[in-house]
């Protein structure tokens, strides 16, 4: 675990007497967070406290990090019908941030409680009076699924990149793709094993490793796969049939079948 001050863009040190102190936490492969300490000496809320604790949640939720600002707040967050904490609470709800409490940290005052981008991560809060202040500790566990190690493979390619074109260019003329023999296959063969040799003395296959964890399988859904069946026995009738309506149909197919298979390839690809 890894951490390091954040410098904010806001100058925090007006008539409200309030100290901010932010850490970025990266903690090893999982997400980073931002965590906010705030200390309000005072006991009563100013226009003043809420614009500039605006500030500062609308500065966080810029961030693409979860984060959370705790501390002794010096309010009676529980009195939620005083003119002041309801502003304060709906300036919160405003900035799409949430209020955690973890109940009572001073006597039977909740004067420290968290406030957090959401509470999804939030696994357990509780109170801990390890008797360092007149102020009990208020605690909260965030859990993050443990992530996988990357799973890593060989695969082989080759590097075109490095590719001798002019060389490429004399190989070419100098081979002769085409057989003797009249038959079409044995054409075929002569021509995809002399272009496979020039490849392997040109460009040789290399074995690379590359991260296979986030490589995403296509899974086709049941209305594509279905439309593949309609379409593999609709080419089907028309070859045995031969009849222009047949043919009609399978085209029809076809062109709803690409376009499935192209809509199935966005949502892999997003």
């Amino acid at each position: 675990m890894c951490a390091k001050a954040v410098r904010l863009r806001h100058n925090f040190t007006g008539n409200s007497e309030v100290e901010i102190f932010c850490v970025s936490i990266q903690f090893n492969n999982y997400k980073s967070i931002l965590t906010c300490s705030i200390y309000r000496p005072k006991f009563y809320l100013t226009n003043e406290d809420i614009d500039e604790l605006e500030t500062l949640i609308a500065e966080l939720q810029q961030q693409a990090k979860w984060w959370c600002i705790g501390g002794d707040f010096n309010l009676h967050i529980e009195n939620t019908d005083e003119k002041m904490i309801k502003k304060l609470l709906k300036m919160i709800h405003r900035n799409n941030g949430q209020i955690i409490k973890t109940g009572a940290t001073r006597g039977n005052a909740c004067l420290d409680f968290f406030i957090v981008r959401d509470d999804a991560r939030i696994s357990k809060t509780w109170i801990l009076d390890p008797n360092l202040s007149d102020h009990r500790l208020n605690l909260l566990r965030l859990e993050y699924p443990k992530q996988s190690k990357p799973t890593m493979r060989k695969v082989p390619r080759r590097n075109y990149r490095s590719l001798d074109y002019q060389k490429l260019g004399e190989e070419v003329i100098a081979s002769d793709f085409i057989s003797e023999s009249d038959n079409v296959d044995d054409n075929i063969e002569t021509f995809l094993s002399t272009h496979l040799e020039i490849s392997n003395s040109l460009a040789p296959l290399q074995l690379k490793k590359v991260n296979t964890t986030n490589l995403k399988t296509m899974i086709l859904s049941a209305e594509t796969l279905t439309t593949m069946r309609m379409l593999d026995n609709a080419y089907k009738k028309w070859k045995t049939t031969n009849r222009k309506e047949h043919e009609s149909e399978y085209m029809q197919l076809k062109l709803e079948c690409r376009q499935h298979l192209k809509s199935e390839t966005k949502k892999i690809l997003q």
